[in-house]
């Protein structure tokens, strides 16, 4: 709906209601259907979970809320994408942040209160977003009261292609990225699944946060590419990736160096010990690597969704999600609880390769070459050396930003050509003029 909406608003302002009204109808006939699906396949995926009897009611519960949100959240989605191709990227993330918010306010109050238990947490957590969501309805006040409920059969064949490649690449991402914690707790036990599940979550937090970066490149890609001006998108392309890399590196080298501190200060030796501690480091290290992968390929996928190229998007991801399993299931002897994140940094590589074939020979963009990011990763990994040689954490932190700052020169002298280097400049210099009068204030 977002490259839709943003196509149509640039060439096609007159079938905007159109393409609001078919979406609600196809979408309400979907959740439908998901819901039917969902329904059905309860046994089968608490069978394979092996849930006790005594948490039989819990997991219904747990079940049942989350198949009520899910449905939801396609209709609601409808309205965020909407906001999303007005180039409303703002009011979309108000209200993810709103979300948030009163999740926290409402989990305080009801531990407060002594209220606090399985069942009303995971109630509380699905109405919030679902009411945040809903708002969206008001914020879309205008557009609503001039739509009339047609169904458009040309609108309905663009959806569904776009929409059934968009279902494909989330279901398979489910398998890339959802499906390995479950894994890992069923065939090493309940008690190390925290081993891989929070070095995860540390690294899904941290693709969120670099992920704002890429705020409006969907609309603004689907609407160059509707007006014809690639040449706009290459410079975006360029520009996105480089700017990934002077983000994502520094990342992992933080990580390099502090992620096995950060962790000991964070979870302590309460109930893990230094061996599991030792794991968990190794493991976001390598998920930061496969982190540093995804981050520099990200602006140029969001380009092949939006402009036409998503069916490229939806079989790198198959691929993606069969090498991963195919890598897990002949390497889990060697590597044992480091199997997914290794067969992770696989991915990466492949997704690197693939989309470098895809920017030479389907659609131009910029991908980094390789000899580039071959000495970027080497750069990195000499933090290795250091972290090892190394115990004095003061005098770590002044090496790391020693290597941080020639890092970021290099990266700034080398790696952006003159016309992105003058951006630069000039967003820093905008940035600095804004400050210095707000402190004049």
């Amino acid at each position: 709906i977002v490259r839709l909406f943003a196509k149509y608003k640039a060439t096609r302002q007159e079938d905007l209601y159109k393409l609001i009204s078919t979406s609600y109808i196809l979408i309400t006939f979907l959740s439908a259907l998901l819901i039917f699906v969902l329904i059905q396949l309860r046994e089968p995926i608490f069978t394979f979970l092996e849930i006790r009897d005594e948490l039989i009611n819990v997991f219904n519960f747990i079940y049942f809320v989350g198949v009520l949100e899910i449905s939801s959240q396609l209709i609601l989605r409808v309205n965020i994408g909407v906001l999303k191709g007005k180039h409303r990227y703002d009011l979309a993330y108000n209200l993810e942040g709103l979300a948030a918010i009163s999740r926290l306010i409402v989990v305080l109050l009801l531990s407060a209160a002594g209220f606090f238990n399985i069942f009303n947490f995971t109630l509380a957590y699905a109405c919030i977003k679902i009411f945040c969501d809903g708002i969206s309805f008001y914020l879309l006040r205008n557009e609503i009261r001039s739509i009339r409920l047609i169904f458009d059969l040309n609108i309905f064949k663009e959806l569904s292609n776009i929409g059934s490649s968009s279902l494909l690449i989330s279901a398979l991402s489910f398998l890339i990225y959802s499906l390995p914690i479950l894994l890992f707790g069923k065939y090493f036990g309940l008690i190390n699944v925290v081993l891989y599940s929070i070095p995860f979550a540390v690294m899904r937090i941290a693709t969120r946060v670099i992920n704002t970066i890429y705020n409006g490149i969907n609309p603004a890609s689907a609407e160059m590419h509707a007006v014809g001006d690639i040449q706009q998108i290459q410079k975006i392309s360029s520009f996105g990736v480089k700017v990934a890399s002077l983000i994502s590196i520094p990342a992992l080298g933080f990580c390099i160096i502090f992620g096995k501190e950060i962790l000991f200060i964070w979870l302590g030796n309460s109930e893990l010990n230094t061996s599991d501690l030792n794991t968990m480091s190794n493991i976001l290290v390598m998920l930061f690597v496969f982190l540093v992968f995804e981050n520099i390929l990200k602006i140029n996928i969001f380009i092949y969704k939006s402009t036409g190229y998503h069916w490229y998007v939806t079989l790198e991801t198959l691929i993606s999600s069969v090498l991963l399993y195919l890598a897990s299931y002949f390497l889990i002897d060697s590597l044992n609880l480091y199997i997914f994140s290794f067969a992770l940094i696989l991915v990466g590589a492949f997704k690197y390769f693939y989309y470098k074939f895809i920017s030479i020979f389907i659609m131009r963009t910029f991908s980094m070459p390789i000899i580039n990011f071959l000495i970027i990763l080497f750069y990195c990994f000499l933090l290795f050396f250091i972290d090892y040689s190394i115990q004095n954490i003061f005098l770590k932190f002044i090496i790391f930003v020693c290597w941080l700052m020639l890092y970021l020169s290099l990266s700034y002298m080398f790696l952006f050509n003159k016309n992105e280097r003058h951006t630069i400049l000039s967003q820093f210099s905008d940035i600095f003029v804004r400050f210095i009068s707000k402190t004049e204030k």
